[in-house]
């Protein structure tokens, strides 16, 4: 059964960058209709496979990824690349100077309808009580839709629900944000009653997690609890998971995220590719992520698990390599697993090209998530990775866990897992730990994994943390006399930027508007 499942879903290779309104109703099979599709498992399993292909392209593709949505709008990172103006929608979301126009925001929109209209399809037309594989298969496509309404809630707000197969209901006017919320809980919980979702057999199984399991469901569940202040009733599920003893933390930090560990005993779910070097496929978000050859010599001879191609336009702000240093210092050990700093490059074999500045570095360079050569099937072809893209993480649910008991139960009720990821990042326990605790963790832990953004937003601290974002954006010289890193910060600056009231949600897309005149705007777009 296992073989069956992995080749089913290596079988969507063709798919996986379309996520277009063209490919929409891919489910055929020779003459047969839509409306008499999905009657056998194999059709169901065929419409399946189409949402994990949505899904991955989605994570994968250019300017369609919410995650890579969410890591630019963040205080994490500044948008580099070889020049100023290389990604210029990612630049607008950093350094807030976005409108509705922005390709981004238009294309993760886009993708997650075409993600709820896969789902819809397999939900509406397919009876789960005629066979196990038809039971799990609505199960899943019930944990997508709950994720894709997540995110729209989350970042948009009052987006329209839409819970038929049927193009037309794309022009549905706004819901409400209880309305959403709502049915999110209800996908969820009805997934997880159906009793069908596949489950790891053991901690170091990395096969089963390739589908939608049930400890996913189940985290999905406790994050929208614990979004909507729902304390007490986020407790349960996220305690279930750390209960089952099915998921754990990899020693190896600094390469949970390389191929060779795709699935790993800390992913509760990823963008499920096969632990095989035969599903390689390109993914912009890595790219982003590598190094730029524009600025450095030595990456195509470095023994440095580092690949010689990159674009550099992710990279460390100043603030979150002071959090890294002030709670772990200089040599921490989750901080140098996270990322390196230029005196390790130097040790690698890598310099910076004379006369060169490495535009907005501050001396940092991401490790954790990096465009690593281990990656690659072929070291000189990029399209070649057949690394995952962690998506949720056991660290995520165990701190999930901690804000839940905190806020529901005060200071100190959420100790025992915050301290769980202290000893994970070397450092000593802390006792009677509060909000300001969790927050501090939660930062340095799941740094670029994607949450940090909503979390600023639904914890109110988004205007106080993002309100000089994109003011200045730093460029790396090398060294001063003195053996400091020499940073130029007057160099690229804006007139326009920072964190507003406008930016609580985005906006919704020029073409949204366009083509559906039954939509609302958001409030000051």
């Amino acid at each position: 059964m296992k073989k069956h499942i992995i080749t089913g879903l290596l079988s969507v290779s063709a798919l996986l960058m379309a996520g277009c309104a063209d490919n929409l109703n891919i489910p055929q099979n020779g003459s047969t209709s839509l409306e008499d599709f999905y009657q056998t498992d194999a059709e169901v399993e065929e419409a399946t496979t189409a949402i994990y292909a949505q899904f991955r392209s989605m994570l994968r593709g250019r300017h369609t990824s919410t995650t890579e949505l969410k890591m630019s709008l963040s205080d994490e990172v500044f948008i580099g690349g070889s020049t100023r103006g290389d990604d210029l929608a990612k630049e607008q979301l950093n350094e807030y100077r976005y409108d509705y126009t922005n390709d981004m925001i238009s294309g993760a929109f886009e993708n997650l309808y075409n993600l709820i209209y896969r789902t819809n399809l397999v939900i509406n037309k397919v009876d789960p009580n005629e066979s196990a594989i038809k039971k799990r298969d609505v199960a899943e496509a019930l944990v997508f839709r709950a994720w894709a309404n997540f995110e729209l809630v989350t970042l948009w707000g009052p987006a329209p629900l839409v819970l038929e197969a049927q193009r037309d209901d794309y022009k549905a006017s706004n819901s409400t944000v209880e309305a959403i919320w709502t049915r999110v809980e209800t996908d969820l919980t009805q997934a997880l009653s159906m009793d069908c979702l596949n489950e790891k057999q053991n901690m170091e199984d990395n096969l089963s997690g390739i589908r939608v399991t049930k400890q996913f469901a189940q985290a999905l569940l406790g994050k929208t609890y614990l979004f909507q202040g729902k304390y007490h009733e986020a407790i349960q599920p996220l305690q279930e998971i750390v209960d089952s003893g099915l998921y754990g933390f990899l020693e190896d930090y600094e390469n949970y995220c390389v191929a060779a560990y795709n699935n790993n005993r800390e992913i509760i779910f990823s963008d499920n590719v096969a632990n095989t070097i035969q599903d390689a496929s390109g993914c912009w978000l890595w790219l982003c992520c590598g190094w730029n050859s524009s600025y450095l010599t030595g990456l195509g001879t470095t023994s440095a698990d580092i690949n010689s191609m990159g674009w550099g336009q992710f990279l460390p702000t100043p603030s979150i390599i002071q959090a890294f240093i002030d709670m772990e210092g200089e040599d921490g050990y989750r901080f140098k697993g996270t990322m390196k700093n230029y005196n390790d490059l130097l040790n690698m074999g890598i310099s910076l090209i004379e006369g060169q500045a490495y535009y907005a570095s501050s001396g940092y360079f991401n490790w954790k998530y990096r465009c690593a050569k281990s990656s690659l099937v072929n070291p000189m072809n990029p399209t070649s990775l057949y690394n995952n893209i962690p998506f949720m993480k056991y660290s995520e649910v165990v701190l999930l866990l901690a804000e839940a008991k905190i806020m529901a139960n005060g200071d100190g009720a959420g100790d025992t897992e915050l301290n769980m990821i202290r000893t994970k990042a070397h450092l000593p326990a802390l006792s009677n730990a509060g909000m300001d605790e969790l927050k501090a963790e939660k930062r340095l832990e799941l740094y670029m994994d994607g949450v940090r953004y909503q979390d600023l937003i639904r914890w109110g601290d988004a205007s106080t943390v993002l309100a000089e974002q994109g003011e200045q954006i730093p460029a790396f010289n090398g060294f001063n006399e003195d053996g400091t890193f020499n940073i130029t910060t007057d160099r690229y600056t804006n007139t326009t930027y920072g964190f507003k009231e406008k930016h609580m949600l985005l906006p919704f897309p020029e073409k949204e508007i366009n083509i559906n005149p039954n939509i609302t705007q958001n409030s000051g777009w």
